[in-house]
């Protein structure tokens, strides 16, 4: 954003004064602010001012905000504010993070070891758990949208950004389709996006859980599963093929084979082949409890199965191909124990 930004400097809500833009975007853009009143800095998320014109549109803004404000965890981005400025058109304030989104991460280092990105993933779960439980479906879950906190007192502190196009799954069929998103507009990022979003179909936590295996799987890989050379090509891919194997992209990876089995089950085609949710455990922040010099802690995953003769590999919709049965186990409920963050969280298909 150019130092020439007329904005810098201008008083919002007269409480923030702009020091400097930090992002922008097709629809608005963030500033860095600081109070005038407690020294503290903010950031504001505004929204472009000849969009401003657009009901749907500042529908869309609002609710983000009024969202993301009613969702106090702490791995999501807390919204403190809004309002309407004559200049800045509307806007919300936001906690200011510092450090980088997961995305600039992966540029910036490449792939992510595999006890790092199940550490990370944890919180990343955590997150989600909580706003599923609220009834809040992000719909944009993307590498861009998950932020790491890095300061004196922490490192790698995962927050969700960017509920921008969220919506309640407990609204009306009609509420859900009709009033906030026009007939026949597919929304969300197509590299993440699950085959019923591509679809323009119904989409529940279920969706949200697609993109968060693109996301692990990206962390592991430094690559998306599936890619193109336009947003129809890559929405065609999620719909019809299967993705590699990390293990196949990275054979270098030494990942646990259940740990890549987490993976490929929520990129699978169809919405009830993948976890049915994420059940919060019933201490996720207790007390953390290392192993051994490494320093980990450890968290356990329940994968249920239905009572199939096999699991199922991730497939084009109508097509099946079962995994290795040395990666499933007996019939009936698998425990695995991955290193990562403290606490606890079952995943239910």
């Amino acid at each position: 954003m150019a130092s020439a930004d007329p904005l810098i400097g201008h008083v919002v809500g007269d409480r923030y004064r702009l020091v400097r833009g930090i992002g922008q975007g097709g629809f608005g853009a963030v500033y860095e602010a600081v109070h005038v009143s407690l020294d503290r800095r903010f950031a504001i998320k505004t929204l472009r001012r000849h969009l401003g014109h657009d009901p749907s549109l500042v529908q869309r803004f609002e609710r983000e905000a009024r969202l993301t404000s009613s969702l106090e965890h702490p791995h999501i981005v807390q919204v403190t504010d809004f309002g309407h400025d004559d200049r800045l058109g509307s806007w919300f304030a936001m906690e200011f993070l510092r450090g980088e989104d997961l995305q600039t991460r992966l540029v910036r280092k490449g792939p992510i070891d595999s006890l790092s990105a199940v550490r990370l993933m944890r919180q990343i779960v955590d997150a989600f758990a909580y706003a599923h439980a609220k009834g809040v479906v992000h719909r944009d879950v993307k590498t861009p949208n998950i932020f790491l906190v890095s300061t004196e007192a922490v490192t790698d502190h995962v927050k969700v950004l960017d509920f921008g196009i969220a919506r309640l799954s407990a609204l009306t069929e009609d509420d859900a389709s009709g009033k906030l998103t026009k007939t026949g507009t597919v929304m969300g990022s197509p590299a993440y996006m699950a085959p019923e979003q591509a679809l323009n179909g119904k989409v529940d936590h279920r969706t949200d859980l697609y993109a968060l295996g693109i996301v692990f799987y990206e962390m592991l890989t430094g690559r998306v599963p599936f890619s193109g050379t336009s947003a129809l090509e890559m929405l065609s891919k999620q719909v019809n093929e299967v993705p590699a194997a990390p293990s196949a992209i990275r054979p270098d990876l030494n990942v646990h084979p259940r740990t890549e089995l987490i993976v490929l089950k929520c990129l699978q085609k169809r919405m009830d082949e993948r976890y049915r949710g994420i059940r919060r455990g019933r201490s996720p922040y207790g007390s953390r409890r290392e192993e051994g010099s490494n320093g980990l802690w450890r968290f356990r995953t329940r994968i249920h199965r239905r009572r199939r003769t096999a699991a199922q590999q991730p497939t084009a919709l109508g097509r099946a191909t079962p995994l290795r049965q040395a990666m499933t186990g007996p019939t009936g409920p698998v425990a695995v124990r991955l290193p990562v963050g403290a606490g606890r969280a079952t995943m239910t298909p």
